[in-house]
């Protein structure tokens, strides 16, 4: 492998001009087709370390929540909103996305 220790979202393999996708590449894509310019972050979770959990606030007042599973197994948790708390399992590896319209 001739990658340099790099954090980039795309970088050029030097012996072969071939582009490398990283995962934050995905995660901008994922972010940025369900959190449309002008949102506002309006709630971050730290009830757990092992899940990163945000929710934003889009300018047609759908509320978006994105949670983060970096681990190498599923995690179990619940998504409160005012109104209920639903039971949710975060595979091992992924990015879930809630829409609140």
């Amino acid at each position: 492998e001739d990658r340099e220790l790099v954090d980039t979202p795309v970088y050029c393999k030097a012996s072969s001009d071939e582009l490398v996708y990283q995962p934050s590449y995905y995660y901008i894509g994922h972010f940025s087709k369900f959190i449309r310019p002008g949102a506002v972050c309006i709630g971050i979770s730290t009830f757990s370390e092992k899940l990163d959990v945000c929710a934003f606030k889009n300018t047609d007042n759908s509320i978006v929540c994105v949670v983060l599973n970096k681990n190498d197994f599923d995690m179990e948790f619940y998504l409160r909103t005012d109104n209920s708390i639903l039971p949710y399992t975060a595979k091992a590896h992924t990015i879930m996305t809630f829409i609140m319209e």
